[in-house]
């Protein structure tokens, strides 16, 4: 297959510097060499709080992957939402709306959606989300997220496996984050002087669909997402409250729901005699056009909530990490 020499030859190019532009924003970037979630949307949230806390104009630009719209898309100018979930694609819309002070911008072109935000918002600093492949921005931090299926030994390349470059690439990586496997497996793959941090994408608690009141979950519930990992989501509800999992419905990933799929979802919890159907953040705001069918039906949806949580010396790195990166960029 062409796939490993073609990334071979990109990054080649890359690294001479070949048809890579600079902006005139300091530039951080958030991902993985695997296909599939590592944590990356919940460290570009951690990561966005903490510089717009710090008083940063933050834009967040992302693909905005199966979204059904083209060109460049406001998702928020950092004060109200400005684009429809079909317009942004799911995860810029769950960004948007976990850090509302951050200007979130759906670009297939990351160069011209961050130059965007800069000249039409006035974005100081620039997050690339999914950003390590996305070499064409240059940038001044590059953080790799690192799972079980990117240190896997019997893990390979596209299209045979799910790695999307060498584990070698992990050496272009400032910081490293370790989800769900020990920092000390990551550090063969770390250059000298990166910072490796351990975290845990953890359950912050279950929400209303429309996201504004906290809930309980009880009795026999209907688990239903459209998730890379759909196996994760289902251990979180086995591990939660005072519940028990009737069914278990997973779809494709970034998939978009139809009537008939809420209608189908309804029938299965009709029939477990389920009250409350259970799914994730980057579900709900695919789901909440259907809300009304949800109520009539007897329904509560409850949404996870999740965020990813260092450990507290390596959240202090990461804060000192940044600390440096935003006084070496003003």
């Amino acid at each position: 297959m062409l796939f490993a020499p073609v990334v071979q030859f990109r990054n080649r190019l890359y690294d001479r510097g070949v048809c890579v532009r600079s902006l005139p924003v300091p530039v951080l970037s958030v991902g993985n060499i695997t296909t599939g979630g590592t944590g990356k949307t919940p460290m570009v949230i951690a990561i966005a709080e903490m510089l717009t806390a710090w008083g940063w104009r933050v834009a967040i630009i992302s693909r905005g992957y199966r979204r059904k719209s083209r060109g460049i898309v406001v998702v928020s100018d950092g004060r109200q939402l400005r684009a429809s979930v079909t317009e942004s694609g799911d995860e810029p819309a769950l960004i948007a709306e976990r850090v509302p002070a951050a200007i979130v911008v759906a670009a297939r072109r990351r160069y011209a959606g961050a130059l965007f935000a800069i000249e039409r918002f006035g974005a100081e600093v620039i997050i690339l989300d999914d950003g390590f492949q996305h070499r064409a921005v240059a940038r001044q931090v590059d953080v790799a997220m690192v799972d079980r299926a990117t240190l896997d030994p019997t893990n390979v390349l596209l299209p045979f496996g799910t790695l999307r470059e060498p584990r070698r690439s992990l050496r272009r990586a400032n910081v490293l984050c370790a989800v769900g496997v020990e920092a000390e497996r990551v550090r063969p793959f770390a250059r000298a002087g990166a910072l490796i941090l351990r975290g845990e994408v953890a359950l912050d608690g279950w929400y209303s669909l429309d996201g504004g009141r906290s809930v309980n979950p009880t009795g026999p519930v209907i688990g239903l997402c459209g998730i890379a990992h759909p196996e994760r989501f289902r251990s979180t509800i086995e591990r939660s409250g005072d519940m028990h999992l009737a069914a278990f419905l997973s779809k494709r990933d970034h998939y978009w729901y139809t009537r008939a799929d809420v209608e189908h979802v309804i029938a299965a919890a009709k029939r477990s005699s389920a009250q409350w159907v259970l799914t994730t953040e980057k579900d709900a705001v695919k789901l909440r056009q259907y809300a009304a069918d949800f109520r009539s039906a007897g329904c509560e949806v409850g949404v996870a909530r999740i965020s990813l949580r260092l450990t507290p010396p390596d959240k202090q790195w990461l804060d000192v990490m940044l600390f440096n990166f935003r006084k070496r960029c003003r």
